[in-house]
């Protein structure tokens, strides 16, 4: 009968040994930290507020069909096909300044306007676009018309108005 209450003594030994371990553990692992300190990469900020010349442009625009974005690796998409009296927006997502220009490389220039004020083409923005920014053109003669960035002229694109 002793040997039969020293291994019930043994085992409801054993038990509590096993559940204090348990319990330290995991009284441990919840006071563990299991966050990650945020990185630039992680943390998420607001994009910054538009410039006055962004509000004035948007408060002008009409509205656009297509977009064409300016990145570090150029022009995307670098051809876009639109139809006559069709805008397409040029928006400077990279860390570049930007000058659209029609460059003549397909062909013919696009035509001067009435109001031009620089450049051959009525298709140039005639000024710097910074990042955020942008600039829109309604292509309003059929053709296909090829600009570059004036501050980096490696970079082209072409626009076929139908």
């Amino acid at each position: 009968m002793k040997m039969r209450i020293y291994g019930i003594v043994l085992i409801v030994l054993f038990i509590v040994v096993i559940f204090s371990i348990y319990g330290l553990s995991e009284s441990h692992f919840s006071q563990m930290s299991l966050t990650v300190p945020a990185t630039q990469e992680t943390q998420q900020t607001a994009p910054p507020p538009f410039t006055p010349a962004v509000q004035a442009q948007l408060a002008a625009s009409h509205g656009f069909q297509y977009l064409v974005s300016y990145t570090g690796s150029g022009f995307q998409p670098k051809t876009l096909t639109v139809k006559k009296d069709e805008t397409v927006r040029f928006t400077n997502n990279s860390s570049e300044n930007l000058w659209v220009a029609a460059n003549g490389s397909s062909g013919a220039v696009y035509p001067a306007g009435s109001t031009n004020e620089c450049g051959q083409s009525a298709f140039d923005s005639c000024m710097t676009i910074g990042k955020g920014e942008f600039w829109e053109f309604t292509f309003n003669t059929a053709g296909t018309w090829s600009y570059k960035n004036n501050q980096d002229a490696s970079r082209t694109g072409v626009i076929v108005v139908e």
